[in-house]
């Protein structure tokens, strides 16, 4: 199979059973594969790479790597890497569109739609990025101050269907990457070609160089470690602190944002 390349853009290129992971185009460890059907011919036209434990381990470890660096980025920074995410959505709708109406087997028409709903929902997001306040609270001792603070969880996983995807790729991805967090992308293994092409994925695309690790992968299990130390939904958590004036003293109590 042929990689998957659009006739006006030589940058989209999905080269068949690869993961994209920290930015490059790698195949699965154990070199296994999964075709990708046209639902409207019934007939095969790519493939993507079938992950297994240690594709899932790289991923993870990519995502984790990238997290300091993204995580201290400002939430202006982040927003506008968003924007221009939304931008690049807008620039290559057609693509996008063609690859989604493809790869779920519905109209052009409906591709583009989704195209278009996917932009409005990773530009909230961006604006959305410095807006993420912590509140003062009220205490029982004038002697402190009682306050929140936004902080992102860490690594996420997104997990996506095959109806959607670039729709459900937007609004899984675009918060849990506004609020500082890094992504580990599993698209439907039916339908993945639209959200494994990400912009945020791709170093050629946008300005930051700390890009949040993504994958592709067929989940076939992960390792106990993900599941404890990995978030599988975006978003932020909250700090609380009680902070003592004068006495330098601090409690802080995890709360779920």
């Amino acid at each position: 199979m042929r990689s998957v390349k659009d006739r006006g853009m030589a940058d989209l290129v999905i080269p068949p059973a690869r993961h994209l992971i920290d930015g490059e185009w790698v195949p699965a460890r154990e070199k296994g594969e999964l075709p990708v059907i046209d639902p409207a011919l019934g007939y095969p036209f790519h493939s993507v790479a079938r992950a297994g434990r240690q594709d899932i381990d790289d991923a993870v470890a990519a995502a984790r790597r990238a997290f300091p660096g993204w995580a201290a980025t400002s939430p202006s920074e982040r927003g506008a890497v968003l924007r221009r995410w939304a931008d690049l959505v807008t620039l290559h709708t057609e693509e996008l569109a063609g690859l989604e109406a493809r790869d779920v087997g519905k109209p052009l028409s409906g591709g583009r739609l989704n195209a278009f709903i996917a932009h409005d929902i990773i530009e909230y997001f961006a604006g959305a990025a410095d807006k993420l306040t912590g509140v003062t609270l009220p205490t029982r001792s004038p002697g402190h101050f009682g306050y929140t603070l936004q902080e992102p969880y860490g690594v996420c996983a997104v997990i996506i269907p095959w109806n959607v995807p670039m729709v459900l790729t937007a609004a899984n991805a675009a918060p849990a990457l506004a609020a500082g967090n890094t992504v580990v992308l599993k698209p439907s293994e039916v339908a993945p070609l639209a959200p494994i092409w990400t912009p945020p994925s791709r170093r050629s695309s946008l300005p930051s160089p700390r890009t949040p690790g993504r994958t592709a992968m067929r989940d076939r299990g992960c390792s106990s470690r993900h599941r404890s130390r990995t978030r599988w939904s975006p978003g932020s958590r909250r700090r609380c602190a009680a902070s003592g004036s004068g006495r330098g003293t601090r409690t802080w109590t995890w709360v779920r944002w």
